[in-house]
C-alpha cells in the first residue's frame, strides 16, 4: 500500500467480522503533527467470504499512542490515545477519544478526557445495547466508563504500575472480568476482578 499498517485488531460481527488497524502515510510508528495517523477498517462478509476495502474509520490523528477496539452485533466502537501535539516527547497532552460504528457509518471522534494526567493501557467492550465497558489507567488509578455519555468512575484498586497488562473480558452476557499481572517473589502473579 505505500504506507505503514500496523496494530490489527478483530473483531467478530452478525455478518462476519471487522478488523481495524493504524495507518500512517510517512510509514512512522506514531503519527506526528506533519505525518498524521489515521485508523483504517475492513469489514469480513461471511456469506460472499469477502473483506472490504479499506475505508477510514477515524482520520487525520496526530498520533495513536494505543487503542482498544471491541465489536457486538452490527455495532463497533474504537477507544483511541490521542497525542495532541504530535510529539511523543510530552505525555501529559495525551487524551482520550472514541468512535463509534452503528448503522454502517463510523461517526466522528468524540474527546472522553481533559486532563493532565498520563493514561495507557485502554481496555474495551461492548454490552448488547452498544454502551461501552471501558477501562483505563489514568496516573496511578483505574478509571471504569460504562456510558459514553456519563463520567468513568475510579475503581477502588489499582494494579502494579505495570504498564500494557489489562484485559477486560466478556465471561457471559453483561459480567466482565478485568485481568491483570503483577509482579511477586521473582515471577509474576495474575489477578481478577468480576463485574
Amino acid at each position: 500500500s505505500g504506507s505503514l499498517n500496523h496494530r490489527p485488531q478483530l473483531g467478530a460481527s452478525n455478518a462476519g467480522a471487522m478488523a481495524i488497524w493504524v495507518n500512517n502515510p510517512a510509514n512512522l510508528l506514531v503519527g506526528d503533527g506533519t505525518n498524521r495517523d489515521a485508523l483504517l477498517y475492513s469489514v469480513y462478509d461471511q456469506f460472499d467470504e469477502t473483506w472490504s476495502a479499506p475505508a477510514v474509520a477515524v482520520a487525520n490523528v496526530p498520533g495513536v499512542i494505543d487503542y482498544a477496539f471491541a465489536t457486538y452485533g452490527s455495532q463497533a466502537a474504537v477507544l483511541f490515545l490521542m497525542d495532541l501535539d504530535g510529539s511523543t516527547a510530552t505525555p501529559n497532552d495525551r487524551e482520550l477519544y472514541y468512535a463509534r460504528y452503528t448503522g454502517g457509518v463510523w461517526g466522528a471522534p468524540v474527546r472522553l478526557t481533559t486532563n493532565s494526567l498520563i493514561e495507557s493501557d485502554l481496555a474495551l467492550s461492548l454490552h448488547t445495547d452498544g454502551t461501552p465497558r471501558a477501562i483505563w489507567r489514568a496516573g496511578n488509578q483505574l478509571l471504569f466508563l460504562k456510558a459514553w455519555d456519563v463520567a468513568p468512575a475510579a475503581l477502588p484498586f489499582a494494579p502494579a504500575a505495570l504498564l500494557g497488562n489489562l484485559r477486560l473480558v466478556d465471561i457471559e452476557q453483561g459480567k466482565l472480568a478485568l485481568l491483570w499481572t503483577e509482579p511477586e517473589s521473582g515471577g509474576q502473579q495474575l489477578y481478577a476482578a468480576l463485574y
